[in-house]
């Protein structure tokens, strides 16, 4: 054993352990959970939000923490005014802090 640390791998590395572990599994809810889980982990985000939106509004497809537990209740914890921001500009967003956003407050 190496008195060393191990390095935190390389976004390349994240994204073949992503590519391999989904390999696996095709299943929509399982796939966007990984996906979700390999974004926290690479951003060092608190949590993750996968949304997809529908003809009537939109669904939380995937909501998880650092820890990769879900979140419960998500569609709770989401801003609207985000969502829409969302739908908008049909791009990801990442924030380093929801609240302290002034035109998501």
């Amino acid at each position: 054993m190496s008195p060393f640390p191990a390095a935190a791998p390389t976004r390349a590395e994240r994204l073949l352990a992503a590519a391999r572990s989904l390999h696996g599994d095709l299943a929509l809810p399982a796939v966007l959970e990984r996906i979700l889980d390999e974004a926290i982990a690479a951003l060092r985000a608190e949590r993750g939000f996968c949304v997809l939106f529908t003809p009537d509004g939109f669904e939380i497809a995937a909501a998880r923490y650092l820890d990769r537990e879900g979140i419960a209740r998500a569609g709770r914890k989401l801003s609207r005014t985000l969502v829409g921001r969302l739908r908008q500009e049909r791009r990801p967003l990442l924030l380093a802090d929801a609240l302290d956003t002034p035109d998501l407050a």
